[in-house]
């Protein structure tokens, strides 16, 4: 199943992203300092061997997305 969602990375901040859930490892929600300064919250999905994506949307949300496709 693909997601669609929003990438959080400072070069693709806010541009859409979709990640096979096939390939989905594991997902962590931290919040980060960005170069600014600001501290937000960040959602990364891990998936080996293709690197660990950043995006803006909740890891709760992540998992109701998945679920949906089940």
């Amino acid at each position: 199943m693909l997601l669609k969602l929003t990438s959080s990375a400072a070069e693709f901040n806010g541009k859409p992203i979709v990640i096979n859930s096939e390939y989905i490892l594991s997902i962590l929600e931290n919040d980060v300092t960005n170069e600014n300064g600001l501290v937000e919250s960040k959602t990364f999905i891990f998936c080996p061997p293709h690197g660990t994506w950043e995006v803006k949307e909740s890891l709760e949300t992540v998992l109701d997305l998945i679920n949906q496709g089940k």
